[in-house]
């Protein structure tokens, strides 16, 4: 837990995604395909290991970290090994192959085995190139019927496409859908648009629907300004505002950013920032994900 202000305010912080894996080698090979469009961050420094991930979390104050598993990948079994040797550190967010022939089997298999908290969707193929026309598919029914009937949320990067959610989740009332990366495209795996909030009034759209959430995860990356990155306070204070601090929820994503800046920032100009109250803090940097989420201690 961190102290807010010099109040002495202590607050639980759930960083809401990072991602973990392993050096690349024989025995344990990356997805060449999806390697190459991550390289970016994958070759920026040692493989972010859950060793690694747990010191940098004790070093800047995080309690628990979502693993969001990726297709580096072919399954989820180094976070799922991390979340059993680190208890109480570690939950899982399960990347689920939109294919798979029995979510519901999938799911109740990783719900036995794991800290399972959500599953998350990205509409990628194995190279790593995103097809929306999924959305459409019974594949993608089937998946929201699985996780209604479990009361798991759906995690989606639905970045530029954000407008695609809206009659799904209007459809699917019992479904429960968190928006990564605030729902827009973010360096450093593309590149950063002349404006980079462009996007945010589709985004603020979707306030209306009460089962939709949004993360903050990767925000400092949209930032033309260094450390406290000024230029997002006021499109993420208008996020706040319309979703409420109820279904804001502060994310990190510092091991696909950390070569545009380090964890400390990634945090620190969330709880250094004057534009949100003591109260909205807790909310935004961790009571929102277990309250939203239904996410138990």
């Amino acid at each position: 837990m961190i102290s807010l202000a010099a109040t002495e305010t202590r607050v639980e912080v759930i960083d809401a995604q990072i991602h973990i894996w392993e050096e690349n080698r024989h025995g344990r090979p990356w997805q060449a395909d999806f390697a190459r469009t991550r390289g970016v961050f994958l070759n920026a420094g040692p493989a972010e290991t859950a060793e690694r991930s747990i010191a940098a979390m004790d070093t800047v104050g995080v309690d628990v970290a979502v693993l969001t598993s990726f297709l580096l990948y072919p399954d989820a079994s180094y976070e799922m090994a991390s979340i059993a040797k680190y208890p109480g550190r570690f939950v899982l967010s399960l990347q689920v192959d939109l294919m798979d022939p029995n979510p519901a089997e999938t799911l109740r298999r990783h719900m036995d085995q794991t800290r399972l908290v959500a599953i998350r969707i990205a509409f990628l193929d194995r190279s790593g190139r995103a097809n929306y026309e999924l959305m459409r598919s019974p594949q993608f029914e089937a998946w929201l019927q699985a996780c209604a009937a479990k009361n798991l949320p759906i995690m989606m990067a639905l970045a530029g496409h954000v407008q695609l959610i809206a009659p799904v989740a209007s459809t699917h009332p019992d479904n429960v859908f968190v928006i990564d990366h605030l729902g827009l495209p973010q360096p450093p795996t593309r590149t950063l648009p002349t404006n980079a909030f462009e996007g945010l009034d589709d985004v603020l759209r979707l306030s209306d629907h009460a089962n939709i959430g949004i993360k903050l995860t990767g925000a400092p990356t949209l930032s033309r300004e260094p450390f406290p990155f000024a230029d997002i306070t006021e499109p993420v204070t208008r996020l706040v505002r319309a979703f409420g601090k109820e279904r804001i929820m502060w994310g990190s994503d510092f091991t696909r950013t950390r070569a545009l800046h380090d964890y400390r920032a990634a945090l620190h100009y969330l709880t250094e920032s004057a534009a949100f109250t003591i109260e909205e803090k807790k909310w935004l940097l961790g009571r929102a994900f277990r309250t939203f989420l239904g996410m138990t201690r």
